[in-house]
């Protein structure tokens, strides 16, 4: 058992305005994104599958080309290699759960 404090973690950006603190753990990756409204990401692919749960604010999450407004409470599961991007509406709170791990993010320094 391990007990982590995240605001002993040191955010990095992973995209513009994209603050994420990271857990690793041998099969996947927990991140705790801040992101500032405006801010948006590119569409991209993964290998990984992805939990996304919005916890604060409002965001706009566009997978297969299908947009999804998400508040509080609202989780997206999105298959590995599917296209997707985003736009934070409001302020948000962004947890992203990936399996397995995503080593780009391990790779990342602050």
């Amino acid at each position: 058992m391990e007990s982590i404090n995240l605001e002993e973690i040191i955010p990095v950006e992973v995209f513009p305005g994209y603050l994420g603190r990271m857990i690793h753990t041998e099969r996947m990756t927990l991140a705790h994104f801040s992101v500032k409204a405006g801010n948006s990401f590119p569409l991209h692919t993964h290998p990984q599958e992805q939990v996304c749960s919005l916890v604060r604010g409002k965001f706009e999450l566009t997978v297969m080309g299908k947009p999804f407004l998400m508040e509080p409470g609202r989780v997206i599961v999105i298959a590995p290699g599917e296209p997707h991007s985003g736009k934070a509406i409001a302020d948000c709170e962004i947890v992203d759960t990936f399996c397995p791990v995503r080593e780009d993010y391990r790779a990342l320094k602050p």
